[in-house]
């Protein structure tokens, strides 16, 4: 259907007639719709917003929780200028190390 059409019709206040869904659309719908069905129901809310807005930082949040079982963790932010998961931390017991 052309624009011409399509702003003639709803001038007129006439509904569209429905648009067949692309295939690259469909494609996406479906892989979105895969990764939205396997989300764990475990994870909490911050859990999800750093997988959201910062699916890169997987990594940095699985070692946030390694390291949380080692250390006493002091302070955990995002840098939003680095965008890193920043994690401060003091170590409990001097056989493991931070590797530099």
């Amino acid at each position: 259907m052309s624009k011409v059409v399509y702003r003639k019709m709803m001038r007129n206040g006439e509904k569209p007639p429905p648009q067949p869904i692309k295939a690259s659309s469909a494609k996406e719908k479906i892989e979105h719709q895969q990764l939205t069905n396997s989300v764990p129901i475990w994870r909490t809310s911050f859990e999800n917003h750093i997988y959201n807005v910062y699916s890169h930082l997987q990594l940095d949040f699985l070692m946030f929780c390694i390291l949380s079982l080692y250390s006493k963790v002091r302070e955990v932010y995002v840098s939003s200028r680095h965008k890193k998961l920043v994690i401060k931390a003091d170590w409990l017991s001097q056989s493991i190390q931070p590797v530099n």
